[in-house]
């Protein structure tokens, strides 16, 4: 039982591990953009993100 405890705690680990990146915020604003938040457009336009740091 405590074998099994411990694949399923390794399992759980690597599943983490694999999981994708979150996305950029250059890529949500492209999002946001395409949908037709114009706010998100202007980001992008001037290369900008919502912090004032460039993308």
């Amino acid at each position: 039982m405590m074998r099994l405890a411990t694949l399923g705690a390794v399992l759980l680990g690597l599943a983490a591990c694999a999981a994708p990146p979150p996305p950029t915020e250059a890529e949500v604003l492209t999002v946001a953009c395409s949908a037709g938040i114009n706010e998100a457009c202007g980001y992008l336009s001037r290369g900008m993100s919502v912090s004032g740091r460039p993308l």
